[in-house]
């Protein structure tokens, strides 16, 4: 059961990566995002005094922010 809570986030993580690959892209800003999205969440929860809940909604939206910028970028700005 711990190795199973353990691999969970890492198997979220390339069940999502494994898209941009078949699609003959490749997408190594997953890990920073997730980094990103990770300080987020424990800043804004322990420094910044945010409330749990929003402080994961926080952490979602910087996630998807990032996102989109990527996606944009990659899209329209003909980034490889």
């Amino acid at each position: 059961l711990n190795v199973g809570v353990q691999a969970a986030v890492t198997a979220i993580l390339a069940f999502g990566v494994t898209f941009v690959i078949v699609s003959a892209g490749i997408d190594l800003s997953v890990g920073s995002v997730a980094a990103l999205s990770a300080t987020v969440l424990a800043w804004s929860a322990t420094s910044a005094g945010v409330p749990v809940v929003l402080a994961v909604v926080l952490a979602i939206v910087t996630g998807i922010a990032c996102g989109f910028v990527n996606g944009a970028l990659i899209s329209y700005g003909k980034l490889p």
